[in-house]
């Protein structure tokens, strides 16, 4: 038999992982108070058999050791690897062109495939839109007028609010705009990019923490892999 002490501490065990400081709830410790009877039964009929004795029976438990062993070992090393506050925040501070958000109008040039259209045909027609909407046009005109002139319809929304991470390598120079400039047209295989910067500010820390530390917890576990 087991004290309350000691199932409590089985329990824990066997819940797999939780975030940090949830409890295990009452209908999952009842479960398993269940099926702890059950196996607590069979396992008593087993020894009285003395099935611990078989070679394949002693080859089982030896697996199922070296199993826990393993899994409770990947466990400390995951706990270990948990980032503090001061190291995230270190993070946050070293890395906050990662945590602007960005909000840009942007038209897309759509470049179809199969269709008879030529970069350099578009390329002057993108550019035509471009001085456009440097000179204050309405960008959903822009794009809707792009999209017909590409036989499309329906265009995409115009409004778009990105991070450093969701744009491009081809596009990053957008990074640079000043509130209220243009870009330059960005060629990509897709179509035509232009952007205009609306406005941008910081994502507070405490909406990009659990990101951050699932970054720094992998990177170290990676490390420790090595």
């Amino acid at each position: 038999m087991v004290t309350r002490a000691q199932f409590d501490q089985l329990v824990e065990a066997l819940a797999g992982p939780r975030a940090e400081g949830q409890p295990v709830s009452p209908q999952a410790k009842r479960q398993f108070a269940q099926q702890y009877a059950r196996l607590l039964l069979l396992y008593v009929n087993a020894e009285k058999q003395g099935l611990e004795k078989n070679p394949e029976t002693q080859q089982l438990i030896q697996f199922t050791r070296m199993q826990a062993l393993a899994q409770e070992y990947s466990r400390q090393m995951t706990k270990n690897a948990a980032p503090t506050t001061d190291e995230q925040q270190k993070y946050y501070n070293e890395n906050q062109k990662r945590y602007v958000q960005y909000t840009f109008d942007r038209i897309i040039v759509p470049q179809v495939p199969g269709k008879e259209q030529k970069e350099a045909d578009i390329k002057p027609f993108a550019e035509q839109l471009r001085q456009r909407a440097a000179k204050g046009e309405d960008f959903k005109t822009l794009e809707k007028e792009a999209y017909e002139k590409a036989g499309l319809q329906n265009p995409p929304e115009t409004r778009v609010v990105l991070q450093a991470d969701n744009i491009p390598p081809t596009q990053q120079s957008v990074l640079q705009l000043k509130t209220g400039e243009v870009s330059q047209i960005l060629v990509e295989p897709s179509g035509i990019y232009i952007y205009k910067l609306i406005s941008q500010q910081p994502v507070p820390f405490d909406k990009v923490a659990p990101e951050i530390k699932a970054t720094l917890q992998r990177d170290k576990l990676q490390r420790d892999s090595e």
